[in-house]
């Protein structure tokens, strides 16, 4: 292996074990939040709608306008 390829999975592996680090603060702080709840909310309100299937791009964009409110233009 390169010097330069090397440094490549270098930043890769920092990159991973940060964004795993970060999936872990996630999956605690909901732990927490929702140990503390007195009732849960529907896991379709947690996870999302994850029935609908995306049929081309500019439905994908569609439905991101959509969630995020940006208006059409």
């Amino acid at each position: 292996m390169t010097p330069w390829q090397s440094l490549i999975e270098s930043k890769a592996m920092s990159e991973r074990c940060h964004e795993e680090a970060r999936a872990m603060m996630s999956q605690a702080w909901h732990t927490a939040a929702f140990y503390r709840s007195k009732r849960m909310p529907p896991l379709r309100r947690v996870i999302g709608d994850t029935d609908r299937k995306v049929e081309s791009p500019d439905d994908l964009v569609a439905a991101l306008k959509q969630k995020f409110g940006v208006a059409n233009g």
